[in-house]
C-alpha cells in the first residue's frame, strides 16, 4: 500500500484554516498526510471581529475551528510551535519545539505582522500593535489605569482598535497620515462621510497626521505622541494599527523569491517560485500586489487547494475575484463597502453617485465603462445593501438596468423615500 503524500501547512490563522476546512469539506484530505503548525497557543480565530473580545465574546467564541474538526480528518495540529527553519533539498521542515516534519507539497499561511514604527517611544510600556488575542490581553490589562487612548491607522484595524478602546471605556482618538480614512477602499467623499458617522460617535479623528515620536513621562511610560507638523496629543496608550508586513521570513531564508519590499512571490495558482510551495493570504505577494483583506485571501486557499487536489482551471487574480479587494464591513456602527474600480481609474471610466448628508449619513458610488454597459467598481458608505449583487456584476459581468443609477438611488414614491 502506497503511503499518503505528506502536506505540511505553516500558519493556522483565518487563511490557513480556510485552506484545511476546504481540503476537509471537498474530501481532499483523507488522500494526504496533513500537519498544521500554529504559531499562537490556540486555533484560528476571528481576526476581524477583536473588538468583540472586549463586548463580552469570548477565545472560544472567536474560534473559527468546530471541536474535532482537524481530529476528524486526521490532520496532526501542531499547537504553540513556530516552524523556524526550511530545507528545500531535504523537503523538510523544522518547529522550535524540535519537530521535523517531510512534506511533498508546502504552503505558507504564515500571514503578516504588526507594523510597529520605528519612532521614538514607539516600544515604551503603554505602546501595543493590534493583531492577536495576547496583543488584546495586553490592552485591556494596561487599560485598567488609562483614561485616554489614541490608535494609530485609519485603516480597518485602527477602526477596529478604536471600536475596542471605546469598549474598555476610554476616550478615543484616531490619527492616520492619508488625508481620509480607509485611504484604500473609499475616495475622498465617502471618507469625509464615514468620519463624521465616527466623529458622531465620540471619536475624535485627524487626518493628515505623521507621528513623529510617542511621548513618555517621568516613568518612560507613553504618554502622548508629537507629530511631525509639531503638534501634540495627550493619551495614556497608544495603539500602533497602521499597517503589517509579510511574515516571508522563512520564505526568504529557505531561497523562494520575494518581493523588493516584502511578500512571497506567486503565479495565479498560488505557487512560488518552487513549484511543490504554494503562499497564501497576507504572507503573499501577487502582481507586485500584497492583500491585507481575508477575502483574497481565502480565494488564494481555495485555489491551492484545487491545486494541490489536482484540479486544472481555477486561477487566481482572475479579475474582480481575485484582484478587486472587495469588502464589506462595518466599522464603529457604520456599513462600509468597496470593490472593483472603486476610484475609477479605468480610462474614460464613468461615475454615478448619490450623497445623503443628513442624519442618515448615505454615500454611494459606481463606476461605469465609457459605454455605460459595464459595472466596474463602487462605494458605499452608511448603507451597503446591494453589495452583493454589485459586486456581482463586476465578478460576472452581468446584465446591467437600462438606467445604472436605480442602482443606487433611493425611489421615492409620493414624496417619500420608499424602501
Amino acid at each position: 500500500m502506497v503511503a499518503p503524500k505528506r502536506l505540511t501547512v505553516v500558519g493556522n490563522g483565518m487563511v490557513g484554516h480556510h485552506f484545511l476546512a476546504r481540503l476537509i469539506d471537498e474530501g481532499h484530505a483523507r488522500d494526504w498526510h496533513v500537519t498544521t503548525f500554529c504559531e499562537e497557543p490556540r486555533l484560528a480565530y476571528d481576526r476581524t471581529n477583536l473588538s468583540a473580545y472586549f463586548s463580552g465574546t469570548t477565545a472560544a467564541e472567536l474560534s473559527l475551528v468546530k471541536p474535532g474538526q482537524y481530529s476528524e480528518a486526521g490532520i496532526s495540529v501542531h499547537l504553540g510551535d513556530k516552524v523556524v527553519a526550511i530545507d528545500r533539498r531535504a523537503r523538510t521542515v523544522t518547529s522550535w519545539r524540535g519537530h521535523t516534519i517531510g512534506y511533498d507539497k508546502l504552503v505558507f499561511a504564515t500571514g503578516a505582522a504588526s507594523l510597529v514604527p520605528t519612532v521614538a517611544g514607539s516600544r515604551a510600556p503603554g505602546c501595543f500593535p493590534y493583531r492577536t488575542l495576547a496583543d488584546l490581553d495586553a490592552i485591556r490589562s494596561h487599560a485598567t489605569a488609562a483614561r485616554v487612548g489614541v490608535v494609530v491607522g485609519g485603516d480597518l484595524p485602527g477602526l477596529e482598535a478604536a471600536s475596542a478602546l471605546q469598549q474598555l471605556g476610554l476616550r478615543v482618538h484616531v490619527v492616520e497620515a492619508a488625508s481620509r480614512l480607509l485611504p484604500r477602499l473609499l475616495d475622498d467623499a465617502g471618507g469625509a462621510l464615514l468620519r463624521a458617522r465616527i466623529e458622531a460617535r465620540g471619536v475624535a479623528v485627524q487626518t493628515g497626521k505623521t507621528t513623529f515620536a510617542v511621548l513618555t513621562d517621568d516613568d518612560d511610560c507613553a504618554a502622548g505622541l508629537r507629530f511631525s507638523d509639531g503638534s501634540l496629543l495627550s493619551a495614556d496608550l497608544v495603539v500602533f494599527a497602521n499597517g503589517v508586513h509579510a511574515r516571508d521570513e522563512l520564505a526568504r531564508a529557505g531561497g523562494l523569491l520575494v518581493g523588493a519590499y516584502g511578500g512571497i512571490v506567486i503565479d495565479e495558482r498560488c505557487r512560488t517560485s518552487d513549484p511543490d510551495i504554494f503562499a497564501i493570504g497576507d504572507c503573499a505577494l501577487f502582481g507586485d500586489r500584497g492583500f491585507e483583506l481575508v477575502q483574497p485571501g481565502y480565494e488564494m486557499a481555495e485555489v491551492a487547494v484545487d491545486v494541490i487536489a489536482g484540479a486544472d482551471g481555477r486561477r487566481f487574480g482572475g479579475g474582480a475575484g481575485g484582484g478587486d479587494a472587495g469588502v464589506r464591513v462595518r466599522v464603529l456602527g457604520v456599513e462600509v463597502a468597496s470593490f472593483g474600480d472603486a476610484f475609477a481609474t479605468t480610462a474614460r471610466a464613468r461615475v454615478i453617485s448619490f450623497f445623503d448628508g443628513s442624519t442618515a449619513g448615505v454615500y454611494k458610488k459606481l463606476v461605469l465603462s465609457d459605454d455605460g454597459e459595464r459595472l466596474l467598481g463602487g462605494v458605499l458608505v452608511g448603507d451597503a445593501g446591494g453589495y452583493e449583487r454589485l459586486r456581482g456584476l463586476v465578478v460576472g459581468g452581468g446584465g446591467m438596468p437600462e438606467h445604472p443609477e436605480e442602482l443606487i438611488l433611493p425611489l421615492r414614491v409620493g414624496g417619500r423615500e420608499a424602501a
